[in-house]
């Protein structure tokens, strides 16, 4: 019995850790998956002291019976905050739907209606359905995410294959025996969420609890994609000029009057298609020739010069507001990072709809970090599309001269750079903050991701 309460002890003391590190984190930023963790664990610590019939050594009371069954649901609200809705929002369904069956368990039972214990059965079928879900999409996710999100992955499938392994028991599937492989699946889960996050701590710091906890792609990855994106596209634009050239050659073997216009619109749109193969080509290539020229140089100067050459173009009706610190020299590509600042900007101001436009850029010192943060109050990003704004080719832009690079562009010089770029902030009809990070002194150690807070519709170009 001892073994058993150490175990206890061990996750409960991990539930108040995140608990802390959730309220350590709130003045600037709030980042519930830290809350919903320690309450998963917590409520899950109260689940073993029931099977392991603890009851007597600890006061095991029946409010704590009724706490136990909420473990599904903050669990389901921790992997949204990593994972996102899902396809038709069904990570947010699932945990509505845990979170009702939890009421009305305690209801029905205080009602009387219905003893606790019996509804054990029909609750446990509903986790093993929800597990199996989360370790097909867990599965699919990691295999396109970073070193993180497969750890992450390691551990989550160790605590789904012992919960389904116990729960099966427990439901007499198989003869019950109350093993509890469950506890060492949570205990492996724990470590390796634990190490994701101390591995941040050493590369970031104190910082790293203001970032979002999200697993990104790394942007070799992404460029394939957009690679097998391009070539896509081309085989439909060359199977149309097929079409247009077979079409041109009946219109010159008939005798009809209307022949020139009708091959002059033929021709045109046959330019139309080329134009457009070679414009995503140039679009795509535009970070093959990326070679950074390195050198000691003026951050903010480099952010002036950007937002002087942008302010040249656009109206008074963009209210812009710069903030910086005394100088910040880093080793950076001055030509590449203008043009970042210049893609941010833009994206800012294709995101604004409306006369009372602001877009705030701010320039500051972090740690061992400048952070260039880019906010707007535009139309937001769309959350079934925060994913993919750095993806390259995506785009949610009508007009053809939008290829989706932008974003893709900033991620991909501001990595070479040895920098990450983020999202900390985005909501719609409100605006969305971009921040860029870049090391004060260039280290061997780079951390490559995208972290979104709120999911959006994309600006990007």
């Amino acid at each position: 019995m001892n073994n058993q309460l150490s175990l206890i002890y061990v996750f409960f003391s991990l539930s108040v850790f995140f608990i802390l590190l959730f309220l350590y984190s709130l003045p600037k930023k709030n980042h519930p998956y830290l809350l919903y963790f320690g309450l998963f664990l917590a409520t899950m610590s109260i689940n073993l002291l029931g099977v392991w019939q603890l009851n007597k050594a600890l006061g095991y009371l029946t409010l704590l019976k009724y706490a136990s069954y909420g473990a599904g649901t903050f669990f389901l609200l921790f992997y949204e905050q990593i994972f996102g809705q899902g396809l038709h929002k069904i990570n947010q369904k699932l945990w509505q739907l845990h979170l009702l069956c939890w009421g009305m368990i305690i209801l029905l039972s205080l009602s009387s209606i219905v003893r606790l214990e019996a509804s054990f059965f029909p609750y446990s079928i509903l986790n093993i359905a929800t597990v199996i879900y989360i370790a097909i999409i867990t599965i699919s996710k990691a295999h396109s995410g970073n070193n993180d999100a497969k750890i992450f992955t390691l551990g989550l499938l160790s605590l789904i294959l012992t919960l389904i392994i116990d729960i099966s028991l427990a439901i007499k599937i198989s003869n019950y025996a109350p093993s509890q492989t469950t506890t060492w699946g949570l205990l492996v889960f724990t470590c390796c969420l634990t190490a994701i996050l101390l591995k941040r701590y050493i590369a970031r710091g104190s910082e790293f609890i203001y970032e979002t906890f999200t697993f990104h792609q790394d942007p070799i990855e992404l460029k394939m994609k957009a690679d097998s994106m391009v070539l896509h596209t081309l085989k439909n634009e060359i199977n149309r000029l097929f079409y247009l050239n077979e079409r041109s050659k009946r219109i010159v073997s008939s005798k009809d009057d209307s022949i020139r216009e009708l091959l002059v619109k033929n021709f045109e749109a046959m330019d139309e298609s080329l134009s457009h193969m070679n414009e995503m080509i140039l679009a795509v290539k535009k970070t093959d020739n990326v070679v950074l020229n390195l050198r000691n140089h003026s951050f903010n100067e480099v952010v002036f010069e950007a937002v002087s050459n942008f302010q040249a173009g656009i109206d008074n009706s963009i209210e812009l507001e710069v903030k910086a610190d005394d100088s910040i020299n880093l080793e950076i590509d001055p030509l590449h990072v203008k043009e970042c600042v210049l893609n941010l900007l833009s994206n800012s101001l294709e995101a604004i709809e409306h006369s009372n436009g602001k877009i705030r850029i701010s320039l500051y010192r972090q740690g061992h970090e400048a952070v260039l943060q880019v906010s707007d109050n535009g139309k937001g990003i769309h959350p079934d599309h925060i994913q993919d704004v750095i993806t390259p080719l995506f785009t949610t832009k009508k007009t053809v001269s939008h290829h989706g690079v932008g974003l893709y562009y900033v991620y991909y010089v501001v990595n070479k750079h040895g920098g990450t770029l983020s999202i900390p902030y985005s909501e719609l009809r409100k605006g969305t903050t971009i921040q860029v990070r870049m090391p004060l002194k260039k280290t061997t150690t780079r951390i490559r991701r995208v972290n979104t807070f709120e999911k959006n519709k994309s600006h990007a170009g």
